[in-house]
């Protein structure tokens, strides 16, 4: 492409999530001749080789990118924008990303001004920062949603029988969980609960009860099942996190109720990852946070199996994958609108994951920091953010 030219979409079909789609991050204009230009054998190859010196047209650009360590990003001289100052944005010279797993950790340094902001703060955590007079301890309105996903399997990896391949189980265990006590302790209030598996700022989303406090109906669901003499279920959590702690700690008191014993196993982010990849875990805490304004995205995560296999979960419903296909081509917005309530209402009923609560992103900055913001994506936004004495 050169300056000027003209691009021309030639489609099968409609997509009504294309505008949404192109809006996306990794949608940005790249420059194909250092992209021809790359290393590799085919156009993977050469995509994995320019994703680690990628060239771009944002405001900044890549220094430096030590995996799992840090990234360095330096202001772009030749950005194009300017500020309402009448200066050339952005105003920052230099952008260091630290990756510091531990939460104590990163909040400790943030404190005696190693870092000037620090996001994922632990939501136990967030009253106290707002007092300490050296941060501003914001909370931005997100799309994340925090939930357990079940392996829902009939055999574990090991070749054990998985009590969670019962639907009647996973909806006990969903009816098993306290959302507003849960609420209150994990995120002091922060929080509200989950009603589908994508947040109510999620287009098209079908707000609907989502299993209400219910022992009871937990344990009248467990003896049909078979399972009102007790069994034991394990979850991985993440090393390190306050957040993940809390979580499995609540519910495993929560769930004891029933007499369902919950194991919580400590592994870092890699071990966690290739564990739920490989669908080799019984339940694993997660949360998400959509990346484009329209419900296909988390709907193809969550719900629809070519995927990933339904969120490595193994859920598998056959209606829903007609429902899924038929909306990413239907242009009426009603129709569509329908389609994703039907898709809501049948996995919320099937419950793969445990429905917990949506929050806000709980980001910390030391007073000098002005202008930064995070958008309910998630992403940040550094373009105006800069530095005051």
């Amino acid at each position: 492409m050169k300056g000027g030219d003209t691009v021309v979409l030639h489609l099968k079909h409609p997509d009504p999530a294309l505008t949404a789609s192109l809006a996306i991050f990794n949608s940005a204009i790249m420059p194909q001749k250092l992209f021809e230009a790359a290393p590799g054998a085919s156009e993977e190859d050469k995509a994995k080789a320019f994703a680690e010196h990628p060239i771009g047209s944002g405001p900044f650009v890549l220094e430096k990118w030590e995996h799992g360590t840090e990234m360095v990003l330096k202001r772009n001289p030749n950005y194009w924008q300017m500020g309402e100052d009448g200066k050339p944005l952005p105003y920052l010279d230099e952008i260091h990303f630290q990756i510091i797993p531990d939460d104590a950790t990163r909040i400790l340094k943030l404190q005696a001004g190693e870092v000037d902001a620090a996001e994922f703060i632990p939501y136990a955590r967030v009253n106290e920062l707002k007092g300490d007079p050296n941060l501003n301890m914001e909370l931005f309105p997100s799309t994340k949603v925090t939930y357990l996903t079940l392996n829902i399997r009939p055999k574990l990896k090991d070749g054990t029988e998985n009590p969670l391949s019962d639907e009647r189980v996973r909806q006990a265990l969903n009816y098993a969980v306290d959302k507003k006590a849960f609420i209150k302790l994990v995120t002091f209030d922060v929080g509200s609960p989950m009603h589908s598996y994508m947040s109510s700022s999620t287009p098209l989303f079908y707000s609907q009860p989502a299993y209400d406090l219910d022992l009871e109906k937990a344990k009248a669901l467990l003896k049909e099942a078979g399972r009102d003499g007790g069994f034991e279920v394990t979850a991985m959590a993440l090393a390190g996190s306050a957040d993940d702690s809390a979580t499995l700690s609540t519910i495993q008191q929560m769930w004891s109720q029933v007499g369902v014993k919950l194991n919580i196993q400590q592994a870092d982010n890699a071990t966690m990852v290739s564990h739920y990849n490989d669908g080799d875990y019984q339940i694993q805490t997660g949360y998400w946070t959509d990346d484009i304004i329209d419900p296909s995205e988390i709907t193809s995560y969550f719900a629809y199996f070519p995927t990933t296999e339904s969120q490595h979960s193994g859920y598998n419903d056959p209606t829903i994958q007609e429902l899924y296909t038929k909306s990413q081509q239907e242009p009426d917005k009603a129709k569509r609108t329908d389609m994703y309530k039907q898709i809501q209402e049948i996995y919320v009923k099937a419950a793969p994951i445990v429905f917990l609560y949506e929050s806000p992103l709980a980001v910390a900055l030391r007073k000098p920091v002005k202008d930064f913001v995070q958008i309910p994506l998630g992403n940040n936004v550094f373009l105006r953010a800069h530095l005051e004495p």
